[in-house]
């Protein structure tokens, strides 16, 4: 029925038109109830019910004739009216049986004006351009603090009432734009076998197991000393922390994380990461896993197996790369800023205000793997669901919380970007992440 819609006049003059068809081909008074208001003609175009009934109509009575000029008669109706290609009347007419008259689902496509595009995309740009999914969640915790909550009641209703498919398919020309290069460089530990692999069948339902890895600020050359953020997630709550260090000396990954373990809210039980040798080192194993009265159990993953510490993987390009981009950042005061940029705003503005989904389970169909997510929630409400914190601590999590504004945190980003931009004299929009908005 995708074709019925095809070359729709005013209803007004669609309205005679199909009572003149109906009338000569039917031979009878045939009235449509549709409003006859001239001066709405060019507002209300005629409903596909109202087409579906024609097509009712002229069926039924194409069933009951016998010679082949009266049948075409009704043919040159149904194509004459609705500007269909006469095959697919033909077709419409020797269905075997009538064409169903379906109700409105409710599941109608909503159209939106350009002034809700074009704020949906400056809160896209301001929010940190977030996945649809991570949009549709987070909009009603973000909309009342964007720009004092002065966004008109008509754009906030539609904004709220937008689905995941039309954001995509609003983002999909800006994010054609972006590109992603690839810098990775990782160098095996020679005393890796001492660290036992990671279970495969380990089930975490708990905070507490951390991945951690780190993202080398190299630019093009990985020659030299630059800086390196070493990134912790919890992998039941989505919690992440990011601290920056200049070069990868195990003496500074150890102090890195130290700082990150004291910024979660909840005690590490164990910590999971590749085969790099910043972590895996007689350092980090006897300073900060088992010098402890409860030593955290260090797993590494396989080798050449990137999914092993899927969770952090993803975190390196969301948390760090489009907030750093892929520049060089190589002198201690560029990671002072950094650092101020991880501790000040970034970490609270993850972690409570950009929403999270997390894979319920998978299913093989053929040849192909369908994953069903979860609602996205924020790490913060996935740790308050959980039983580790107590009562005190739970109400300094939802005080902190509320004390939060993502949109001066946002602000506060931009400016400490900007001082990294101008330091190093960046020509490019670097970063473009935080460039609007």
């Amino acid at each position: 029925m995708k074709c019925v819609t095809h070359g729709l006049r005013t209803l007004y003059e669609r309205r005679k038109m199909i009572e003149e068809v109906l009338r000569a081909s039917l031979g009878s008074d045939v009235t449509l109830d549709i409003p006859t208001n001239r001066a709405h003609q060019e507002e209300l175009p005629v409903s596909l019910e109202t087409l579906r009934e024609f097509i009712l109509i002229l069926w039924a009575k194409y069933q009951s004739l016998e010679k082949r000029k009266d049948k075409a008669a009704v043919l040159d109706a149904i194509t004459t009216t609705l500007g269909i290609h006469r095959k697919s009347a033909l077709r419409l007419m020797n269905a075997g049986k009538a064409p169903e008259m379906r109700l409105n689902s409710g599941n109608a496509r909503h159209s939106y004006s350009s002034e809700t595009r074009e704020w949906f995309i400056r809160l896209w740009n301001s929010m940190g351009r977030m996945s649809a999914r991570k949009m549709k969640a987070a909009l009603p915790k973000w909309l009342p603090y964007y720009d004092g909550g002065k966004i008109p009641k008509e754009i906030h209703t539609e904004l709220l009432r937008m689905g995941t498919t039309t954001m995509d398919t609003i983002l999909r020309p800006i994010r054609a734009q972006q590109s992603r290069k690839q810098n990775t460089g990782t160098w095996k530990a020679k005393i890796r076998t001492e660290f036992p692999l990671r279970p495969l069948g380990l089930k975490i339902d708990s905070p507490g197991v951390a991945e951690v890895d780190t993202v080398m600020h190299c630019g093009d050359s990985a020659s030299g000393v630059f800086a390196n953020t070493v990134t912790m997630t919890d992998i039941h709550t989505g919690w992440t922390e990011c601290v920056a260090i200049l070069g990868k000396e195990a003496s500074d990954v150890k102090n890195a994380l130290v700082q990150l373990e004291k910024r979660m809210p909840f005690p590490l039980t164990a910590l999971c990461s590749d085969n790099g040798a910043e972590f895996l080192n007689h350092t980090v194993l006897n300073e900060f896993v088992s010098s402890r009265s409860k030593p955290v159990n260090l797993f590494r993953g396989r080798p050449y197996r990137k999914n092993d510490q899927a969770y952090v993987e993803q975190k390196n390009f969301t948390n760090v790369r489009q907030a750093f981009g892929y520049e060089r950042i190589d002198t201690p005061h560029a990671v002072e800023l950094m650092n101020c940029f991880y501790s000040t705003a970034w970490s609270a503005l993850q972690n409570h205000y950009v929403p999270q989904a997390k894979t319920l389970h998978k299913e093989r169909i053929g040849s192909k793997m369908k994953r069903v997510l979860s609602f996205p929630v924020t790490p913060a409400e996935r740790l308050l669901e959980s039983e580790v914190l107590n009562e005190t601590q739970r109400g300094e999590l939802l005080a902190k919380e509320l004390s939060i504004n993502p949109f001066e945190l946002k602000r506060t980003m931009r400016e400490l970007l900007f001082k990294l931009s101008k330091h190093f004299g960046f020509k490019k929009n670097w970063p473009g992440r935080f460039a609007h908005g």
